[in-house]
């Protein structure tokens, strides 16, 4: 198994079209250590933005 430290580890922008409020990097920690059956993600969020309503 790989290792993905958290703190280093730098996230993507998936907001796309999000709306203004919902706009957030993410990481997606499962695939980034070979792991199958992980659902954890990980948010970075800027000051007032949120992941959903």
């Amino acid at each position: 198994m790989d290792v993905f430290n958290i703190f280093s580890g730098e996230p993507e922008d998936l907001s796309g079209d999000d709306p203004e409020g919902y706009r957030s990097h993410s990481v997606r920690v499962g695939p980034k250590i070979g792991a199958s059956r992980l659902g954890m993600s990980i948010y970075d969020l800027p000051e007032g933005q949120a992941v959903c309503p």
